[in-house]
């Protein structure tokens, strides 16, 4: 091969190493949202463990079917827009979130964490309960990107004196390892070092980006 036609493919070899590793963040991305998504649902379960949490959307006018993650990326910074973009016609619309428990499945809308935030001050008053009741779109949005809602009011330096989840450091146990631990701390609410003591007491090494890559493989093998 002669030196000018190995100095062209350099640029193509390039190209392909960066999608490579754009596709490879991508699945480590999607993958690191689901099993967060199971992790919120974990802690937030009903008495029988049956809760299930999807964001969900449908373009209205191509009728493609967005990634939970592809809805997340799709939504902008303006707290008065709802709107997602559609991967594939390009074109905006509002997506849901559905919310499966022991009591039965609601479908909701579902706000950014701009949105949310922006829809908190003042209702710090109300219990969990009171919380869901009387604000429930607002409730599982601010849940789901936050894991708890004390989180959520932190975020603009508002105490929530509330209790949330009961026995956190049980239920995250299975998701050690699969998670890295500051995303466990940030959505369960304990301390980033009772994480890491919980792993290290059960001799379950940490989630690395490599960890997360194969969990993704394996997903889509």
């Amino acid at each position: 091969m002669s030196m000018g036609m190995t100095q062209s493919l350099k640029p193509e070899m390039s190209l392909r190493q960066t999608l490579k590793a754009e596709q490879r963040q991508e699945m480590v991305a999607s993958m690191t949202l689901s099993i967060r998504l199971e992790l919120v649902a974990a802690l937030h379960n009903g008495p029988n463990g049956t809760t299930t949490i999807r964001p969900m959307a449908s373009c209205v006018h191509c009728g493609r079917n967005l990634t939970p993650l592809e809805i997340i990326k799709g939504f902008n910074n303006d707290p008065n827009d709802f709107s997602t973009a559609c991967t594939g016609c390009k074109r905006r619309f509002d997506p849901t979130l559905v919310w499966h428990d022991n009591v039965g499945s609601i479908e909701l809308p579902f706000y950014c964490n701009m949105q949310t935030q922006s829809r908190l001050a003042g209702l710090e008053t109300l219990s969990p309960v009171d919380f869901k009741a009387k604000e429930p779109a607002l409730y599982h949005s601010a849940i789901v990107h936050n894991g708890t809602l004390k989180a959520a009011f932190q975020r603009l330096n508002i105490e929530y004196s509330f209790v949330e989840i009961t026995d956190p450091a049980i239920k995250v146990k299975q998701f050690l390892g699969r998670l890295p631990d500051t995303i466990i701390a940030e959505v369960s609410g304990l301390k980033l070092a009772v994480v890491r003591r919980l792993r290290k007491k059960y001799r379950i090494k940490a989630c690395t980006q490599r960890v997360m890559l194969e969990q993704a493989q394996e997903s889509v093998a």
